[in-house]
């Protein structure tokens, strides 16, 4: 804490040495005051850390992420994005939320379909904060395909979100699903038409 109080430059690899192989305290500790280098080279050691089964190492580390400034940060991630997969695709995709990184988007669609559960309901998530109306046609297009009462929920509350945000710029992308032969289907198209609002809708 002393070092980095410092913030003397020549403290860096020694703290992402302790982030890295430290003790799960030293890790911690570590892990929450790189953002004060604003150095782009923490980012993979941090990735690691957020992607950790320890908790309290993961939410540092994450905390730090979505602390750090600067657009080479956000180019990191998502140069990251494409390889990434499991828990370290699920945090870069959460963060892109935290930061707000909007680029992230089309790499993070394809999410919405993936096997593992985190990186699945991260994408929505995501998608929900980030996405505009054509990622409500995406949302559309998975209803569509899912036919998991929960995967379901998931994705229209992550239309909703969108459908609030873009109004009207929606209304294409939901209208065909007040259509579908699908009883349940027609419904989320009812309540997300009545987010969307107007007289169209």
């Amino acid at each position: 804490l002393a070092l980095a109080d410092r913030g003397d430059a020549a403290v860096l690899p020694k703290l992402l040495q302790a982030a890295r192989s430290g003790s799960t305290s030293m890790r911690v500790a570590a892990a929450g005051l790189l953002d004060r280098f604003g150095d782009v080279s923490a980012v993979p050691v941090l990735l690691t850390a957020a992607a950790d089964a320890d908790a309290n190492l993961s939410q540092a580390a994450k905390a730090t992420l979505t602390r750090m400034e600067g657009k080479p940060v956000d180019a990191a991630l998502l140069k990251r994005l494409p390889d990434a997969s499991g828990k370290t695709r699920q945090v870069i995709i959460e963060l892109a939320a935290l930061r707000r990184i909007e680029a992230a988007v089309p790499a993070i669609v394809p999410s919405a379909e993936d096997s593992d559960a985190g990186v699945l309901r991260a994408a929505l998530s995501t998608l929900s904060v980030l996405g505009s109306e054509q990622q409500a046609g995406d949302m559309v297009r998975l209803l569509s395909k899912t036919q998991s009462a929960d995967d379901r929920e998931a994705i229209e509350k992550a239309l909703a979100a969108i459908c609030g945000r873009a109004g009207t710029r929606c209304l294409p992308h939901v209208r065909p699903l007040a259509q579908n032969s699908d009883s349940e289907l027609r419904k989320i198209a009812l309540r997300s038409l009545a987010t969307i609002g107007g007289a169209d809708a």
